[in-house]
């Protein structure tokens, strides 16, 4: 009868990984917390300091001590400016994290794609688990949703035909190409 259920709302709420919490007692009198945790989407790696996780939304929290997340990992110069500003405080990087939650949605793509450098300019690279092309996507711009079809082209009309290996350096930059090397 004395617990406060907002304060343990807040309390609980403080430690990062949780996203929401609802504190409630049934008829019995038994007391239940209601814990939903965030769910990250994107290890942020960097050069110095500490790694952090990014979930859907754009918040950004450490590490746990207790486990790593098999999700994208995103390094780069550029991933230090989007970790000052915030990605939820700057829209000019709103493109960035909806780059990155289209590739943990798509079921391929997540298995496939396991990395991505983003350049001091914002230029995407990705990094493959199968294959040694690098994926030269550049900006996340109005142009997105055809990169993407042309790297689903890439997937399945190219790489059958000449292997996995054929190919270095992928560029879907250019309008209505796909430049392989």
């Amino acid at each position: 009868k004395k617990i406060k259920f907002k304060n343990l709302e807040k309390q609980i709420k403080q430690n990062l990984f949780v996203e929401d919490v609802e504190v409630f007692r049934d008829v019995k009198g038994t007391l239940y917390a209601k814990v939903q945790q965030r769910k990250p989407i994107v290890r942020i790696a960097r050069s110095f300091g500490y790694d952090f996780y990014l979930d859907a939304k754009g918040n950004i929290f450490p590490m746990s001590q207790k486990f790593t997340a098999r999700v994208l990992i995103a390094e780069g110069p550029f991933m230090n400016k989007l970790l000052l500003k915030g990605f939820k405080k700057d829209k000019t990087y709103l493109p960035y994290l909806e780059f990155m939650k289209r590739i943990e949605k798509d079921e391929f793509l997540s298995a496939q794609i396991h990395q991505i450098s983003i350049d001091e300019l914002g230029r995407i690279k990705m990094y493959q688990q199968v294959g040694q092309q690098v994926i030269e996507f550049g900006y996340p711009d109005e142009n997105v949703d055809k990169k993407f079809k042309k790297l689903q082209l890439f997937y399945e009309r190219i790489l059958p035909n000449k292997g996995w290996n054929a190919y270095t350096r992928v560029n879907l930059n250019f309008e209505n190409q796909i430049i392989c090397e």
